[in-house]
C-alpha cells in the first residue's frame, strides 16, 4: 500500500466511512431476533436480523471471491506454464550463444584495424 496515493486513499475512506456508518445503523436499527429453520431439521435457531442479513452478505462475497478465483485459474496455470516455456527457452539460447564460435568458418578472421 505504500504506492497509493493520498488521493487514492481521501477517495477510499469516503467512500468507507459512509458504508459503514450505514452497516453500524442497520446493525442497530435490526436486533430483533428471528427463528430461522431449515428443513428438514426440526431445530431452530433464534439470531438477530442484522446477524442474519450480513452473515448472508459476507457469504455473498466469499462465494463470488471463491468463483472469480477458480474462472481465473486456468489462465494464471497457463500463463505460469509459458513463463516457465520462455524461460527454459532463454537459458538454451544463452548457453547456444556461449558455445556458438565467435567467427563464421568460412570467413577468414577479422584482422586488427
Amino acid at each position: 500500500m505504500a504506492g497509493r496515493s493520498a488521493l487514492t486513499r481521501a477517495l477510499g475512506a469516503a467512500a468507507t466511512l459512509p458504508l459503514t456508518l450505514l452497516v453500524i445503523d442497520f446493525a442497530l436499527s435490526n436486533r430483533a431476533p428471528v427463528a430461522i429453520g431449515l428443513w428438514p431439521f426440526d431445530d431452530l435457531v433464534e439470531m438477530p436480523v442484522y446477524l442474519l442479513a450480513l452473515g448472508g452478505l459476507v457469504l455473498g462475497f466469499l462465494t463470488g471471491a471463491a468463483l472469480a478465483g477458480f474462472g481465473t485459474l486456468s489462465a494464471r496455470l497457463r500463463a505460469r506454464r509459458e513463463a516457465k516455456r520462455a524461460e527454459t527457452a532463454e537459458r538454451k539460447l544463452a548457453e547456444a550463444a556461449r558455445a556458438a564460435p565467435r567467427h563464421h568458418p568460412a570467413l577468414p578472421p577479422a584482422s586488427p584495424a
